[in-house]
Formats: C-alpha cells, structure tokens, sequence
C-alpha cells in the first residue's frame, strides 16, 4: 500500500527548510564579516599570511562580495605572490566590472613589475566601457599623474565631474593638480567643493590649511551639506582601511585582532594608494 503525505505535513517541511537556510546564509554573512574585519586587523599588524587566511575564510562564507575577494589579493600582493594577487583580482573584477579598488590594486600590480603598458590598457579599457563611471576617469587620472602628465589627468578628472559634478575625489585632485602647478586659488576653489561634498576628507583640510597658511580646522564645525556616508570609501589609505565613512586609525602592532564591530552598515575594504597622492 502507496503511503502519501499529507499536503500541510510537506508545507511545513519546506517552510523549516526555508527558514534554515536563511538562518544558514545569515550565518554566513555574520561570519564572513568578522572573519574579514579580523583579517583587516592582522593586515594592519604586518601579518599578511594570517590576513590572508582570514580573507580566504570571508570569501569563502560570502564568496560573491568584492571586497572580501579584492583584500585577499591585497594580502596575496604584500606577500609577493604576484601571479596569484593577479588571479584574484581578475575574478573580483569578472564578479564586478565596476570594482574601483580592484582596478587601482591590478593596476599597480602591473606598473610593480614594468607592466605599464598593461596596466594603461587596463584602465582605458574600463573608461571605454564604462564612460558613465566617474570612477573610471578618475583612475586614468591617477595613471597619468603617475607617468607625468598632469595636462592629461586634468582632462581626465574635467571629464570625471562631466559625469559627477560634485565627485569629491576627483574635485580633490583636481585641486591638487592646480596646487602642483602654481595656481592656489583654484585649487583653494576645487578644495572647498570637495568638502562641500563630503567634509569627512583630513587631507583637503590640511591642504587648504597649508594654502591658506593656517591650522587646519578638520572637525570644527561642518557645513549645512551633509556628505554622503559612501562618498569616498573606495578610495582609501594605502594599505589601510576604508570604511563608511573613512576612519582615523593607528596601526595595530599585535598580530592577535582586537573585537571586530560586526555592523553591516560598515562593510571594512583595504585601500591601496596614499589618501592624497592618489584619492583622498
């Protein structure tokens, strides 16, 4: 005799396993942030191999975040394990063609070993791709600052705030640039816009302040415009942390990590640039 089950009997059963397996990926999504915010931490300490082991875990509980991806290859690169950072960042960008981190990181990867022709094809190909991106401009700006053509990256960063006129990264170096070739007053201009746009910038404080031959007043009080909290997150401290909004840190000298803050709404991603000589 054919024993069936009861229609109510096999609703329950695909409801609890519904409901487990979102508790399941939950799970993972808590786990992949602390492991990812411990490997931040060893990473701080010098301890690559440890950090690279912990991004390896993050990725692994939440295999489609870039910025779990683009901080083990950034661990991969301290190391010196070119070929595999390299692997790594070209899997972050097939996830996601518009991962800013991951270009900049790629291309110093290249210029690192006389790739630069590589590294200038690589860039220019997102620009071609993704003309709509001001990201993409403002990282053929970095390249050309870097080969010595400020006439070029001030193209490059005009087209940029064509695209986002209020993009406080590219307004800040674009300050930079007129402040590297003698005109302070409007660099002073792109300064003030910039902050105008995201006041959470100590470097643009400080550069104005340098202008201006005063101290600078980065946390006094700020303006009315309340900066977006993910203005310029993508583009932090060189092996450093960027976060939502970019923290002032220390380096940490323990390889143990501290407690990691497990809040979703700060998603932790390494940098790869000096936060003014290339973003802010």
């Amino acid at each position: 005799m054919r024993i069936t089950t009861p229609c109510c009997d096999r609703s329950k059963r695909v409801f609890t396993c519904t409901v487990l397996c979102g508790l399941l990926s939950g799970c993972n999504f808590i786990s992949g942030r602390m492991t990812n915010g411990a490997g931040t931490s060893y990473y701080r300490g010098g301890s690559y191999t440890l950090a690279q082991q912990e991004f390896q875990r993050a990725v692994a509980d939440n295999p489609q975040n870039p910025d779990y991806r683009h901080n083990l290859a950034m661990s991969l690169h301290k190391q010196g394990r070119l070929a595999e950072s390299e692997q790594v960042y070209r899997q972050t960008l097939s996830l996601n063609p518009a991962h800013q981190p991951s270009y900049h990181g790629l291309a110093m990867l290249y210029s690192e070993q006389g790739r630069s022709a590589e590294a200038t094809s690589l860039l220019s190909s997102w620009v071609a791709t993704q003309p709509y991106n001001p990201e993409s401009h403002v990282e053929v700006a970095w390249m050309q600052r870097q080969a010595g053509d400020p006439a070029g990256a001030e193209q490059s960063l005009r087209q940029a705030l064509r695209v986002a006129p209020n993009h406080p990264v590219a307004l800040a170096q674009l300050g930079e640039v007129y402040e590297n070739s003698g005109q302070p007053d409007q660099a002073l201009a792109m300064y003030q816009r910039s902050l105008r746009s995201n006041w959470l910038q100590p470097q643009v404080h400080s550069r104005m302040a340098a202008l201006r031959g005063r101290k600078p007043v980065y946390g006094a009080a700020r303006p009315l415009v309340t900066p977006p909290p993910t203005s310029i997150a993508r583009f932090g401290p060189p092996q450093a942390l960027a976060s939502y909004p970019p923290p002032a840190w220390q380096p940490s000298v323990s390889a143990s990590p501290p407690a990691v803050n497990a809040d979703p709404a700060h998603t932790t991603r390494i940098g790869s640039e000096p936060p003014f000589s290339r973003p802010f």
